[in-house]
């Protein structure tokens, strides 16, 4: 009698899989960092305050190379930050990486190269001073440089944000006519918040996406409260792809203290008028917006091409880095100011986190799984 063959049991490596193996945030700690040595921190010279927490926490901590972003706006404003940077203590001279959008990315590849032929290396982003960006090119060129480097997070949160509670109120009761979008940004324009003017938008070059099938295009904007930078970039993507307003899905930032700052959700939807369709994501927790992003993709990716337009939190930045790592065929926008406004963007330094995501190669390889059948006999 012969026997019948058995049967494969097959598995696919849903999006659960990769979520258990994304770390959760911890409080910042510097005994976390084992065993009390970086090889290379990368941090950013801004005006904010929580720019330069880092230069305190990492005082007993050795360190071999400090890369100082140093952004091409806002000189005088970011000098500060800047000093007091380079007086973290590390083994070599400090390498200040100057941003350029049309060569900042090379630039910062080559800043990693002494440390490609090593093993175990030990990288920590400070993302709590990085602007868009700059972090997904920071990000990228860590994770494609130096595959076998141990990825550290640190950041810290600012304690207020700009606008106020009361700024917000007053400038939305001054609006004429808060339903029209052009009024909206008319009136928005003459405040300032956060940044002045539009430099450019235009599709990362990190991840400039691939719609191999001429999918129509859909749109998910994850704004702030930088109006101008967000139309800009949803101008720009009409202007490539002729993408309708039907075809924009929105992220609105919820920030984790809502006793205090839950109001800056609904003034993010009154600000863009989506009231009745904002998704509220965790402006801390960058799985949220990471998992949130997976289940448009599984909804959407069969006929339709998906491009983020992001100028979220730093957090949310992470997410969304994570998910395009795992969906390259997705396209990134991004938009820069032609100035900050160091005076009405945040003050102070809030809750300080740590995040420790292991090997990058082997976090990638998780990652790209999504999706893979595995056959156990």
């Amino acid at each position: 009698m012969i026997e019948s063959e058995q049967m494969p049991e097959i598995t696919q490596f849903d999006i659960a899989h990769v979520m258990h193996n994304l770390p959760e945030l911890v409080p910042w700690n510097p005994a976390l960092v084992s065993p009390g040595h970086i090889d290379v921190l990368i941090c950013c010279a801004g005006f904010e305050d929580r720019a330069t927490a880092i230069v305190n926490d990492v005082i007993e901590i050795s360190i071999d190379q400090v890369a100082i972003v140093v952004y091409a706006t806002n000189t005088e404003d970011n000098a500060p930050a800047l000093d007091k940077l380079r007086q973290i203590s590390a083994r070599s001279e400090h390498k200040e990486l100057p941003y350029d959008r049309h060569n900042f990315f090379a630039c910062v590849r080559k800043c990693l190269e002494l440390w490609k032929d090593r093993d175990g290396v030990r990288v920590v982003i400070d993302l709590s001073g990085m602007a868009s960006f700059v972090a997904y090119r920071v990000l990228k060129a860590v994770w494609d440089e130096l595959p076998s480097a141990r990825l550290g997070i640190y950041y810290a949160e600012a304690s207020g944000y700009s606008p106020t509670r009361d700024e917000w109120a007053e400038f939305y009761e001054n609006v004429t006519n808060p339903h029209n979008n052009l009024a909206m940004a008319e009136s928005y324009e003459e405040t300032h918040f956060q940044s002045k003017g539009v430099d450019d938008a235009y599709e990362s070059e990190v991840f400039p996406g691939l719609n191999t099938g001429s999918l129509h295009t859909e749109v998910l904007a994850i704004p702030s409260f930088s109006l101008l930078r967000m139309k800009a970039m949803l101008t720009h993507v009409d202007s490539l792809y002729g993408v309708s307003k039907e075809n924009v899905q929105w992220f609105l930032g919820q920030p984790p203290d809502i006793m205090k700052n839950g109001w800056r959700f609904d003034a993010l939807a009154k600000l863009y008028n989506v009231q009745q369709h904002g998704v509220a994501v965790s402006t801390r927790d960058y799985r949220e917006v990471f998992q949130k992003l997976s289940a448009l993709w599984e909804e959407l990716h069969i006929e339709r091409h998906l491009v983020i337009a992001s100028v979220a939190s730093k957090m949310q930045h992470l997410g969304t880095f994570l998910f395009l790592t795992m969906h390259p065929e997705c396209g990134l926008l991004l938009c820069e100011p032609q100035e900050f406004i160091a005076e009405k963007f945040s003050d102070g330094v809030g809750s300080k986190w740590w995040l420790d995501f292991g090997t990058i190669s082997e976090l990638d390889q998780v990652l790209r799984s999504h999706g893979e059948l595995r056959f156990h006999w």
